[in-house]
């Protein structure tokens, strides 16, 4: 079938964001957790590790500060340290990060802030709602951008907000 088929398209690169249909897709499944996303704001990557290393290029430069899960993700951990970032860890409580440890963080002038709200890694704990509404108005106070990384999302047997639900991808 491909052989009949004019091969010119083989030389030609894709949309830069990834394929239409897969990108329409994930806005879908986000619509299903109450995220309103449309697929122009979707980027297609070859993996998390990938994604998270073009945002950490896009929104830090060397010497800049970073929150991050304490304990957390090893190797976003070593994308941070490879562009020069200073990481402020907030440990990780049952029900979420510290906030109280985030908000004393918060005095370093970090640009973002580095989770995972569902089944983060390594714990497996979910982030509750009242952390999670506690962190976006951090994040606000402060000026810091949240970057949630919801790796596991299609692993997660009961449905939690996210806080890019509370957000709308805002913050």
């Amino acid at each position: 079938m491909l052989a009949r088929k004019n091969g010119a398209y083989l030389l030609e690169y894709g949309h830069a964001f990834g394929y239409l249909p897969l990108r329409e897709h994930l806005a879908l499944m986000l619509a299903g957790l109450g995220i309103t996303a449309h697929p122009g704001q979707i980027v297609l990557t070859q993996g998390t590790s990938q994604a998270l290393e073009l945002v950490i290029r896009y929104l830090l430069k060397p010497g800049d500060s970073a929150l991050v899960d304490d304990p957390g993700h090893y190797n976003m951990f070593g994308n941070l340290r490879l562009q020069g970032a200073e990481m402020l860890p907030v440990p990780r409580n049952p029900d979420g990060p510290d906030v109280a440890i985030l908000e004393k963080l918060a005095a370093h002038r970090p640009k973002v802030y580095f989770t995972q709200s569902v089944m983060q890694n390594p714990t497996g704990t979910d982030m509750i709602p009242n952390v999670a509404f506690k962190v976006l108005q951090a994040a606000e106070r402060h000026n810091f951008t949240v970057v949630e990384d919801d790796i596991f999302c299609d692993l997660q047997v009961k449905t939690t907000a996210r806080l890019a639900t509370l957000d709308q991808l805002t913050a």
